[in-house]
């Protein structure tokens, strides 16, 4: 598994997710699968107040995110397979969830009873 993991971030290192260009920050990687086939990977790297959305592959040709701050909705859109989208407005504490799917979810990335309004 070790191995596994050191090749996946070889991997990011090469398209450019796996830190910053000062080597700072986190990146947070999201993967998902159904029946034993990859639906989703999405690579969201966080450095000095820029935050860095990138969709590296989806089932639906697009990853879906929410960001929250304080348990809210703070906003969504979506990025494109192979695409980039960079944000320097979110709080310190913001959370996410992504999806290839175009969901509504809550805070914990299941199903929200409300819908979340779409910003683009």
């Amino acid at each position: 598994m070790r191995s596994v993991m050191a090749f996946v971030y070889f991997l990011l290192s090469l398209v450019g997710v796996a830190g910053g260009a000062d080597g700072g920050g986190t990146t947070l990687v999201a993967r998902s699968a159904e029946n034993g086939v990859e639906t989703l990977l999405s690579a969201t790297h966080v450095a000095a107040g820029r935050v860095r959305f990138q969709c590296l592959r989806s089932a639906s040709g697009h990853c879906h995110y929410v960001l929250f701050a304080d348990r809210r909705a703070a906003a969504t859109f979506d990025v494109a397979v192979g695409q980039v989208r960079e944000r320097s407005d979110l709080p310190a504490d913001f959370s996410l969830c992504v999806s290839h799917l175009d969901a509504r979810v809550g805070p914990d990335c299941k199903p929200a009873a409300e819908a979340v309004p779409r910003s683009q």
